[in-house]
């Protein structure tokens, strides 16, 4: 028996539809998902970033990811997934970043 499939779009999308995001973390070397985090659509891209890497087992040796994770909570997140190593962390700096006078240890990485 086969699938009734229909194929085409909608002319325009219901007002009510809730958007998501899907956050991954993938391990660069094997392309494997090692993480992930479903979350609302109004939340920034780098709140979910210390959930993603404690659901991994491993130690973090760098983690790689666009300008909108570069926050504070991510550096942090990254480092304590360093288990005591130095993570190296390869995140572009927004537009306006600005280092404090003194930067927390988490933050000297950027």
């Amino acid at each position: 028996m086969g699938h009734d499939l229909h194929v085409g779009h909608l002319r325009k999308p219901p007002r009510n539809r809730a958007w998501r995001k899907l956050h991954l973390a993938v391990a660069a070397d094997s392309g494997q998902i090692v993480a992930s985090e479903l979350t609302h659509h109004r939340i920034r891209d780098s709140t979910p970033v210390p959930a993603l890497l404690e659901q991994t087992d491993h130690r973090v040796a760098s983690l790689c990811a666009d300008g909108t994770y570069d926050s504070k909570s991510v550096y942090e997140a990254a480092q304590r997934k360093g288990h005591g190593q130095a993570v190296r962390v390869l995140i572009p700096p927004t537009r306006n970043a600005r280092l404090k006078s003194v930067p927390s240890t988490a933050m000297k990485e950027r």
